[in-house]
């Protein structure tokens, strides 16, 4: 039985490692948008955010439209394509 199972977690590990890519070329010239708590006003162009039910926090880039953010606010964030191109734009003062 044990034997099975490394060979599904091997026959799955290679159909993930084939579709990985093209799901991740998919999504590169793709826009989303979240959500987040600003934890710390911002600084130098950054701005550091906490993400709903997480523990963790980061600090992103910001732009211009968010430097009057203030921490407990909630602001929208943009990701283009993968998470390293986030940027913090501004309030987000609507219903998502």
């Amino acid at each position: 039985m044990n034997g099975d199972i490394g060979q599904i977690k091997s026959f799955a590990d290679n159909i993930w490692s084939y579709i990985e890519p093209k799901i991740d070329k998919k999504l590169a010239d793709g826009v989303r948008y979240y959500k987040a708590s600003v934890v710390q006003n911002p600084r130098d162009g950054k701005i550091k955010i906490q993400r709903p039910f997480e523990d963790s926090q980061i600090e992103l880039p910001c732009a211009a439209s968010a430097a009057s953010l203030k921490a407990g606010d909630q602001c929208l964030i943009l990701v283009f394509g993968s998470a390293s191109n986030s940027y913090v734009v501004g309030k987000a003062d609507f219903t998502a």
